[in-house]
Parts: structure tokens; C-alpha cells; sequence
């Protein structure tokens, strides 16, 4: 698949990588497998590696916005979850997020291993690990799977794929 940016009407694109160029959509090198990022302003501060929703517009003359999730699960399982590739500092500012493929995300305490879940945080922008998910398990809470352990900053890789 080679690499394209998909333009919506309010600005906002989706870059998709091309693995076999080892480059994402803006040319910087790749880490594994194709991800696909998405480029909308932030309702908020927001670091590298928290896990973020996208907040549906209040009004017809306000754009989607991505937003670090709320501790405990406040945010609704219903909206689409990614991961900030990008920092801001407030509101209004353009943030990149991957909604797909692999990324590193803030752990905190948490201690991903390879091949485990990984879910919304009772704590504001982080992803924690999750025993393996039986049919009781809410579609939606599932943001992807841990590639391994927290590095010294507490991040880890999940690749990301919100079931």
C-alpha cells in the first residue's frame, strides 16, 4: 500500500504509512508495521503516549477534538481511542494520533507483557494490562495488544486496534 493523506472537509487528515518504505506519512522512519495516524486540534494538554478520545463537536461550527481520557472511564467506551503522537499544551492545538498499528503508550504503574491486552487506566491517559478477556468483556474497552515491557519511561508498545 503506498503512502496517501486523505483530506476531510474540516482539514483533518489520516496518514496511512507504507511498511515497506519503513516511513509514515510525513517521512519519519517506522517502527514494524503500517499505522495510520489521525490530525485534529486537542480540547486540552495532552503528552506523548497518552491514550486520547475523540470528543464529537458541540455545535455544526466546531471541529472534533482529540482529549487525554478521563480517569476511571468518565469518557464513553463508545468514541474512537488512540494514542498522541504528538504533545499539546492547550486547547486548539493540532495533535497526531495513531488509531492504528504500533505506537508507545504511557503505562504508568502497570507492567504490559507481550501478548496482553491492554485497556483504558483508572488513571487519566494511560493504558493498563488486562487478564485475557472472556465474553463478559465490554467491546470497546479493549485498546490493543502489549508488543513487551515498560521502558524506563514508563511506556510500552501496544499496537493499537480498539475492539
Amino acid at each position: 500500500m503506498p503512502q496517501i493523506t486523505v483530506t476531510n472537509p474540516n482539514g483533518a487528515f489520516v496518514g496511512v504509512t507504507d511498511f515497506r518504505t519503513g516511513k509514515d506519512a510525513n517521512g519519519d522512519a517506522l517502527r514494524g508495521v503500517q499505522t495510520v495516524v489521525d490530525d485534529y486540534t486537542s480540547a486540552g494538554a495532552i503528552a506523548v503516549g497518552d491514550l486520547v478520545n475523540l470528543v464529537p463537536p458541540a455545535s455544526a461550527s466546531v471541529n472534533w477534538q482529540w482529549k487525554q481520557n478521563a480517569a476511571a472511564g468518565a469518557d464513553p467506551i463508545t468514541r474512537q481511542h488512540g494514542i498522541a503522537l504528538t504533545k499539546t499544551t492547550a486547547a486548539g492545538q493540532q495533535v497526531k494520533v495513531c488509531v492504528y498499528g504500533p505506537v508507545l503508550c504511557n503505562v504508568g504503574a502497570a507492567t504490559p507483557a507481550v501478548d496482553v491486552a491492554g485497556i483504558r487506566s483508572a488513571t487519566a491517559g494511560q493504558v493498563t494490562t488486562s487478564a485475557t478477556p472472556d465474553a463478559t468483556t465490554i467491546t470497546g474497552t479493549i485498546m490493543g495488544v502489549f508488543g513487551g515491557a515498560k521502558d524506563a519511561n514508563n511506556q510500552a508498545i501496544l499496537f493499537v486496534n480498539q475492539w
